[in-house]
This record gives C-alpha cells, structure tokens and sequence, in this order.
C-alpha cells in the first residue's frame, strides 16, 4: 500500500512533473542532485507507485480527450446555429456550412486534392466522385448515379450521361485544365 509522499509523488509525475522535481517538493531531500535522481527514479518504478502515475496519465489523458471533444462540440454548434440563423447575412451562414462542411471532412484541403490529382489515375479520381456523389446526393434525390456514368476504370475514357451523350477523356500532357473539352473542329 502507498503511503501519503508516494501518492503525492505519484500525482506530480502523473501530472507530467519531472520525477527528480517531484521527488525534491514531496521528500523536501536536500541531498545531492545525483542522489536525489536516483531516488526519484527508484521511486518512480516502485511497484506500489508506478501504477498510480500511470492511472494518474491515463486521467489526465481522457480529460483532455474530454476537453476537446466538449469545445470540439460546442463549435460545431455555434456553426450550426450560425448557419441556421435567418437574421445572418447570407455570407456569414455559408461560411458557417463551409467550416461545417470541411470540419466534418465533407471537403477536402486544397492541397489534398492536388495531390489526389496528381497522383491518382483517371479511374480512381472517377471512382471517389462517384462515392461522394452518391454519399452527399442520396438526401438531395438530385442525381441517380448508376445513369451519369459508364467508364473504363483504368483510363476514364469515355463518359455516359443520362440520354446517352459521350464525352472524350482527350486531354493530354499539355491541356490539363479539367474544363478543356475535345472537338473536332479547333473553332468551337
């Protein structure tokens, strides 16, 4: 059983206190600092004291998680109450489903996706549009996925709309702009 000091060393170390510091307040030792190191380590590994500093850690750690979830939450909800407020100018509740949107992880970074777009083939850039879609569009009812598209995953070469126009994948090298479309005549 611990006594009061190892209990109170123990909270100090738990509580990210270095142990030689935490030996020095609860022992009040005046001895040498070597001395008071080694002690202050022989205590930390004491079977009596090691379980309680990591309870004590282990606390410490879930009250953060605790924290942050709480302050996480109530940001979530002054966004939502923001962007569902009529009396807002409508800039600042679109800001407020942006922060939404990206806190949620409905957008992506910038940066995210360029990498995406750089790394990933046509396919697979097809593929995850093709889940977002499906995922944020269900509730809109606006879009039946399995009619927008019919694709070679490995090249995205041809696109099938609903009523059965096709656009080529023609951009090469040079023309990476995902607006550029193919013709047949340069004029159009």
């Amino acid at each position: 059983m611990p006594t009061k000091k190892q209990k109170d060393f123990a909270q100090l170390v738990g509580d990210g206190s270095q142990p030689v510091d935490a030996y020095r307040k609860v022992y009040d030792s005046s001895g040498s600092p070597n001395t008071q190191r080694v002690e202050a380590s022989r205590l930390k590994s004491n079977p009596n004291v090691a379980p309680l500093i990591e309870a004590r850690e282990a606390e410490n750690v879930r009250n953060t998680a605790r924290g942050a979830r709480s302050r996480a939450a109530w940001v979530i909800q002054r966004l939502e109450s923001e962007a569902s407020d009529p009396e807002n100018p409508p800039g600042v509740r679109v800001r407020a489903l942006d922060t939404l949107g990206k806190a949620s992880g409905i957008f992506d970074a910038q940066a995210d996706r360029e990498v995406k777009r750089k790394t990933a083939t046509p396919g697979e850039l097809l593929a995850e549009l093709t889940a977002r879609l499906q995922e944020h569009s269900v509730s809109l009812g606006a879009i039946d996925i399995d009619s927008v598209t019919e694709v070679n995953s490995e090249t995205a070469e041809t696109i099938t709309y609903p009523g059965g126009q096709e656009l080529e994948d023609c951009s090469d090298a040079e023309n990476t702009e995902p607006e550029s479309f193919c013709s047949d005549d340069e004029n159009t």
